[in-house]
């Protein structure tokens, strides 16, 4: 549909990324003869097509990790915390920033005295009024009456919760629940993570397509190369968005 002489797309915001890089990525696998040419995503969390994306990578790694460790031994708990009662919205990002990692040594500390390594999946939220609270799925036997004292002497608000995990498949609805929660609120600072781990949380296996060669082209070469694979009788996909 045509307006003010702008042609627009009919597919819905949440069908496409908004704002894909500005290079051209190919993939070729050669025993098969076929390719592809694409736009990375941009991967915002303030774009309705990455938003999505990236709940459910950080869903699936969050689920993952969590059946990994159980699987280890390891007992899980889920951990919310809260600010301070006081705090603006601002403040409240700006406080957490300070105070969570002298919250997490802490915790590191205390759970290493009982031979348990500290190890956790974070998800950030905002209350209706602004003011941040964090939920953690999280390795340790702290329970709440150690959060809520030592969050409080660290910054946070007293409000504080410790409940046992009884089984790895109720992490991944609490991890989807929080990150949809999280995804309505725009008001984010630039840069904010919205998912955080510690190093130690187990990562991903790599999901590198094998029999594939990938390598990033300008426009003028990413041309080239499509010309010159169709030539060569390649089944060439092309997926950029201009």
């Amino acid at each position: 549909m045509a307006k003010n002489g702008v042609i627009k797309s009919s597919m819905s915001t949440d069908e496409v990324c908004q704002s894909p890089l500005k290079i051209n990525v190919i993939g070729i696998n050669r025993e098969q003869k076929r390719a592809i040419i694409f736009n990375p995503r941009c991967k915002k969390w303030d774009c309705p097509y990455c938003s999505k994306l990236n709940a459910e990578a950080w869903t699936y790694r969050g689920f993952r990790g969590a059946s990994l460790l159980t699987m280890e031994g390891h007992k899980l708990r889920f951990v919310t915390l809260t600010s301070r009662p006081y705090a603006t919205p601002n403040q409240s990002i700006h406080y957490f920033s300070e105070n969570w990692p002298k919250l997490a040594r802490r915790a590191a500390y205390h759970t290493k005295k009982h031979e348990i390594e500290w190890s956790y999946f974070m998800i950030p939220e905002q209350h209706k009024t602004g003011v941040l609270h964090v939920h953690l799925v999280a390795v340790t036997d702290l329970r709440t009456k150690w959060w809520k004292d030592n969050a409080y002497q660290t910054g946070f608000g007293y409000m504080a919760d410790s409940k046992p995990v009884d089984e790895p498949a109720l992490v991944m609805g609490y991890i989807t629940k929080y990150l949809a929660k999280s995804i309505q609120f725009l008001r984010w600072p630039k840069g904010f993570r919205r998912v955080r781990t510690s190093r130690n949380w187990p990562k991903p296996p790599d999901e590198i397509m094998p029999g594939w060669d990938w390598s990033t082209h300008d426009d003028e070469s990413a041309w080239f190369e499509y010309y010159m694979l169709t030539d060569y009788g390649y089944d060439v996909k092309d997926k950029r968005s201009t």
